[in-house]
């Protein structure tokens, strides 16, 4: 456990299997880690826009709506996790990103099916036999964060890995761009700009806490840089198969910004 360098709060003592860098309670007593648990929560608002009752959802097929879902569920869990680092909250913190996971790899599987068919008949329910056999497997070993994280990891590799050969393998060379586009900025944010912060952070938290502590951002420390990146490359990651689904059915995809900062995919 990272050093706790401050008073008894509300939620001690703490049972989850992982406390992160931000001081505990440095600002309240009632909330952990306020900077890392707020800004998880700010975060997933933007990902109502690809639902479909805000038009999210162009080609209206409900994997989509699945990963926003998802996404949105995976914020809530990680301010819950932040504000108590309880058991309960790191649960459905990390629960759902493995099931996150297994979402990508539908979508991935039934990218080039028609509409209305299945390439793996059932695959759906073989995937959601594998989120039961995961989460059950989750809760009987989570008092050893190291399997989670093996677990994601690994999945998040293969999603990479396929993700780059729908990207640079494409057959139609029109439909590049676009998804050039959206693969660099998922990969950059998730893992040049999330993954390495939140990995320098977990290991040199004891040399870098003394100057989260005397910042005046009141103890704010390079997760919050890991929540933006990693809900930016999933997002983005998000898109990238819906313009992907577009295009393998045969219709042009094209970005719609919202405020001009959230792109949205339109389908023509």
């Amino acid at each position: 456990m990272h050093p706790n360098l401050t008073t008894m709060g509300a939620w001690e003592p703490h049972s989850s299997s992982v406390d992160f860098c931000e001081p505990n309670y440095f600002l309240t007593p009632l909330v952990a880690e306020p900077h890392n648990a707020f800004s998880a929560l700010i975060l997933t608002l933007p990902c109502l826009a690809g639902l479909s009752v805000f038009g999210g959802n162009p080609t209206a097929e409900i994997r989509n709506d699945v990963m926003y879902v998802i996404l949105i569920a995976i914020g809530v869990g990680s301010f819950l996790l932040h504000s108590t680092l309880g058991w309960i909250g790191q649960s459905l913190d990390e629960v759902p990103m493995l099931w996150m996971t297994l979402t990508y790899f539908y979508c991935l599987v039934e990218l080039n099916t028609p509409k209305g068919s299945q390439r793996v008949i059932g695959l759906e329910k073989y995937l959601g036999g594998l989120a039961c056999i995961q989460t059950l497997i989750y809760f009987y070993m989570q008092s050893l964060y190291w399997v989670f994280l093996a677990i994601y990891t690994t999945s998040v590799v293969l999603i990479i890995l396929w993700s780059a050969k729908l990207t640079f393998f494409v057959k139609d060379p029109r439909h590049f761009p676009i998804r050039f586009h959206l693969f660099i900025g998922a990969f950059a944010s998730y893992v040049l700009v999330g993954a390495v912060l939140w990995i320098y952070e977990m290991n040199y938290c004891s040399s870098l806490l003394p100057y989260f502590i005397s910042s005046p951002l009141g103890g704010m420390t390079f997760h919050v840089l890991w929540h933006i990146g990693s809900v930016s490359g999933a997002y983005l990651l998000n898109l990238l198969l819906v313009v992907s689904r577009i295009q393998a059915l045969g219709r042009t995809a094209s970005l719609r910004w919202i405020a001009g900062c959230l792109p949205v995919a339109v389908m023509h």
